[in-house]
């Protein structure tokens, strides 16, 4: 993913190899996932 800053200059907000999917439904719905790769572990196992 990349973004166009005002003065024309090319920035890369995820980072260059960022990660991501893009799903559809049958109903005509989209969702878009996008994330940073490499991003750091969770402290805990458990997520809550």
């Amino acid at each position: 993913m990349t973004a166009e800053l005002k003065d024309g200059t090319i920035v890369f907000p995820f980072g260059e190899d960022a990660l991501g999917r893009i799903t559809y439904d049958s109903y005509g719905n989209m969702s878009v996932y996008l994330m940073k790769n490499n991003r750091p572990q969770f402290l805990s196992e458990d997520p809550l």
